[in-house]
């Protein structure tokens, strides 16, 4: 008998079941809770794929339409601070959460002229933009423009500009606005012509928190609002706290004391996501049936963790506790193999990111040469292969072989030029 395929739950499909009664009400109440959580946890953790629920049904974990997370990391930011605040004091947590306030009807709608209104107050403002299917965050706070992105016509994962406000207006704010409904050469038109815009302009403080950013400089998975959002959130922290004590003496204690605060507090908003998901699965975590969730999921979790670089020692504690329930859960098999998966990964997160970053803009490309060279080599015992350079090993390259290898190596070397321009803040 074939086995029906699950059927992937979609948020507008959700508010269109019917609620003629008590219990469909709840239904499907149930049903965006559930949904929700699925998004939140995956955004956060950086989880692709799909996860199963009951009754053959399936989420997405990857893209969020229809849905804006600035709620969500202005509350991470808020109860950061009330339990850190040596790290965040409550002044700098409420820059921030001024800086990811809705400014619209609701927190689907942008309002270019309350964004300007507020602007023009001297508050830190945020806009959605980019193009379609993919998010940028652009902000302005005092003189400085921050422009986060990780994923699709990135540059660097950040980006900042000392601009001329006076030539900020709400039609130009309406332009980024627009731009999330038009095509993605909009938006690089749009990127190329910054200077242009704002009369915007590269300081040192600009070219020093570009280079500082601690994170990977790719979006892992699609979460590009999510990554765009926090990667800002970064920008305007460290900007808040540097520009006023831009010396050499105090600069790296600045950014490392805002690098700890940061990947802290991104620790912290992924701990109240999965205590989210938690409850929106009725799962008592001090109880928890491993079994009745997705393997596929567990394992994306527990490998994000052990990739962790300096875990926080609260996000360490209470992940070590669910590491040891996952692996009760596991047969012996599959505990052993999880168990060497742990011992790769937590070794691989001591390496540098800018070094894992290359490697994963490499491999494609080193992979697609061995494949070439080994079946060059076996045909050559067959037909003869007249060589472009008579060197070996350069003696596999043959016209036919470029031809073939030109786009994987264009694509390696370009990305790595973008890695080192964003590494050194070129």
């Amino acid at each position: 008998m074939k086995t029906q395929e699950p059927i992937t739950l979609h948020l507008p499909d959700i508010w269109q079941l019917p609620m003629d009664t008590e219990a469909a009400k709840r239904y499907r109440k149930d049903l965006i809770i559930k949904w929700l959580a699925c998004k939140q946890l995956s955004h956060a953790w950086q989880i692709g794929g799909n996860i199963n629920l009951p009754n053959r049904l399936r989420v997405n974990l990857t893209g969020m339409n229809l849905f804006n997370f600035k709620y969500i990391l202005r509350y991470g930011l808020s109860e950061f601070s009330k339990k850190h605040g040596d790290l965040l004091p409550a002044k700098d947590a409420a820059h921030l959460c001024t800086l990811l306030a809705d400014r619209g009807s609701s927190a689907l709608i942008q309002n270019a002229g309350l964004l300007y209104a507020d602007f023009q107050k001297g508050s830190p403002i945020s806009v959605l933009t980019g193009f379609k299917g993919h998010r940028v965050v652009v902000s302005f706070d005092g003189n400085y423009l921050i422009l986060a992105n990780k994923g699709g016509e990135t540059r660097k994962p950040l980006e900042l500009y000392k601009i001329d406000r006076e030539r900020v207006d709400a039609s130009a704010i309406q332009q980024l606005i627009d731009l999330t409904s038009q095509e993605s050469d909009d938006y690089a038109k749009w990127l190329k012509a910054v200077d242009k815009h704002f009369g915007a302009a590269k300081d040192s403080l600009c070219l020093c928190i570009e280079q500082a950013y601690p994170l990977s400089s790719f979006q892992q998975v699609g979460n590009c609002e999510w990554e765009s959002l926090q990667t800002n959130v970064y920008g305007v922290m460290l900007l808040h706290r540097l520009k006023n004590h831009f010396t050499s003496q105090e600069k790296a204690e600045l950014i490392a004391s805002t690098n700890r605060t940061f990947q802290e507090w991104q620790q912290f908003v992924q701990l109240q996501s999965l205590g989210s998901f938690f409850n929106a699965f009725n799962i008592q975590e001090n109880r928890l049936p491993f079994e009745t969730l997705d393997p596929s999921l567990l394992r994306s979790l527990f490998v994000q963790y052990w990739s962790t670089q300096s875990p926080a020692s609260e996000f360490k504690e209470r992940m070590d506790e669910l590491e040891g329930r996952y692996f009760q859960s596991l047969d012996t098999m599959t505990r052993a193999l999880r168990k060497t998966e742990k011992i790769y990964y937590t070794q691989m997160s001591q390496v540098p990111y800018l070094a894992k970053d290359l490697a994963g803009v490499w491999m494609p490309t080193a992979l697609a040469t061995t494949c070439t060279v080994a079946i060059d080599s076996v045909l050559s015992n067959y037909i003869p292969v007249t060589p472009l350079i008579p060197i070996w090993p350069l003696s596999y390259l043959t016209t036919t072989n470029l031809r073939v290898l030109a786009p994987f190596y264009a694509y390696s070397v370009y990305y790595s030029t973008q890695l080192l321009r964003r590494n050194f803040a070129i």
